[in-house]
């Protein structure tokens, strides 16, 4: 079956939602006021949006949206240039125009291609998982809440200043080398003050494990930022070991003789396994050999290789 929805493909969305017993899949690119009610999704279903600050501070995506569906068991990614609509429930999937704001459900022309045939269902559930890497979790999308305004309608072009790519794009993502050592009075002094800072901005810690790492050097400390992405690639003497992903919740700064250091606090997602260089370099190729001689820190620019070292630690 293949068909077009034209009329009311809201309330053909929400059916198809509501009917399924499972987890759905869904890649939209905004997700705006009273999103959440308009797109009831299950626990256990999966959500990618462009959550990306730019999108927030425009008023196309609403944190405060998607922490209800996170809260009601939601796995929600962001990918900063994502464009698609695709909604996958059960047997059916549907791709069209529709973005989840009211604006689409009352005030838009939208159409939906809706399909039960098998294996186009399966190119597009396929296709979501494609997407998956960049966690979006409580604690950051509490963060971002604080960016949000109404969006302003007629203002110019919304995608000014957006760097092209066909890749999915993700917020800032640092790889930093590290390694085992012994911590001082001094530093564990400042580590004890910042600790509690961090520990607040966990507004889910049920979910995640606060982690830490100190670092000593202006490379670093000044340019690292609350909601960036770290990876660790640490040192253990006969193989290099890199942690998934980890969200900057605060960064404790101190002066340790002429050295501007800090401690680093991360919120990292609880059950996600450090993983070797070189079953990294087996999944992705020797263009991530270089993270096991990782001279300094390094933001990861290369938007396809980001992405796919990001999706290693999909759930």
């Amino acid at each position: 079956m293949i068909g077009l929805v034209t009329t009311s493909p809201w309330d053909r969305i929400q059916t198809l939602v509501n009917k399924q017993p499972g987890r759905c899949n869904v890649a939209v690119a905004y997700f705006g006021s009273g999103a959440s009610k308009l797109l009831p999704l299950k626990a256990g279903s999966v959500l990618v949006i462009d959550m990306s600050e730019r999108a927030v501070k425009s008023g196309q995506t609403k944190p405060s949206e998607v922490a209800k569906l996170l809260r009601n068991g939601v796995e929600v990614h962001s990918v900063e240039n994502l464009h698609a609509k695709v909604f996958v429930a059960g047997s059916r999937a549907l791709v069209g125009s529709t973005n989840v704001s009211f604006t689409s459900a009352t005030g838009l022309v939208e159409a939906l291609l809706e399909t039960t045939d098998s294996d186009a269902v399966r190119q597009c559930r396929d296709f979501v998982k494609s997407l998956l890497g960049e966690v979006i979790d409580i604690a950051h999308a509490g963060r971002l809440q604080r960016l949000y305004r109404p969006p302003q309608f007629g203002k110019g072009s919304r995608k000014r200043g957006v760097k092209r790519t066909r890749q999915p794009a993700h917020s800032p993502l640092w790889a930093v080398p590290t390694e085992r050592i012994t911590v001082d009075e001094e530093d564990q002094a400042h580590a004890e003050e910042g600790r509690p800072k961090a520990r607040k901005r966990m507004q889910f810690p049920r979910a995640s494990n606060l982690d830490e790492f100190f670092w000593h050097g202006s490379d670093l400390i000044g340019r690292l930022a609350e909601g960036h992405m770290v990876i660790q690639v640490t040192d253990e003497g006969s193989k290099h070991m890199i942690s998934p992903e980890a969200r900057v919740l605060h960064v404790e700064e101190y002066r340790k003789g002429r050295s501007r250091s800090g401690v680093v606090f991360l919120e990292i997602s609880k059950g996600l396994r450090r993983k070797s260089v070189n079953s990294v370099v087996e999944r992705l190729g020797r263009q991530a050999k270089f993270l096991g001689t990782l001279p300094g820190p390094r933001t990861l620019r290369d938007p396809a290789f980001t992405h796919s070292l990001l999706n290693l630690w999909s759930r």
